[in-house]
């Protein structure tokens, strides 16, 4: 697969054979792409909402504050796609002084139904004391702040130059 990304992100941490993550030069946002089998749901959506529920913890509070179907611009037109925007809050009781307030996820669904393979890229935002203004985020407002505006544009990008070079890389 080909994608353009930031250039201050960099494939520094040890995963599965089937993630590849990369990690921006703050050590705080990740972009992660993970090929999974897909998942049994009838809609894009759904999965979506599937695959969101597998990656985070069951004590963290969740929000999606927006999900939208779109379309991968170096993908045939008709593989269905689909966006997403959660929020994290993580469980009480961590000392950890790099801690976040919340983690925004921008996610982004590939379901590549031939090959039985659901492609998902998830875009981590943690939003940490200290690193970012509180004051200028107001989700229900519709004012997702720097960091996650950020997000969006490597999100859009995303979106814009991922491709498939050699698609056996799906198969058996």
């Amino acid at each position: 697969m080909s994608v353009q990304l930031p250039a201050d992100y960099a494939d520094v941490r040890y995963v599965p054979d089937h993630q590849e993550v990369y990690v921006s030069s703050s050590g705080y946002s990740s972009i992660q792409f993970d090929i999974n089998e897909r998942v049994d749901e009838p809609g894009v959506e759904d999965a979506l909402k599937y695959h969101l529920e597998d990656m985070v913890d069951s004590g963290d509070g969740i929000k999606v504050w927006q999900t939208s179907n779109t379309a991968m611009a170096r993908f045939p037109r008709e593989t269905p796609t689909s966006t997403l925007l959660a929020t994290i809050h993580p469980g009480k009781g961590s000392a950890n002084p790099n801690r976040s307030d919340f983690t925004a996820l921008l996610v982004i669904l590939i379901r590549l139904e031939r090959e039985k393979t659901d492609l998902l890229v998830t875009i981590n935002i943690p939003h940490i004391p200290g690193h970012y203004d509180p004051s200028e985020i107001d989700l229900e407002g519709g004012d997702a702040g720097k960091l996650i505006r950020d997000g969006f544009a490597i999100r859009d990008e995303i979106l814009r130059s991922l491709e498939v070079l050699r698609w056996e890389l799906f198969r058996p």
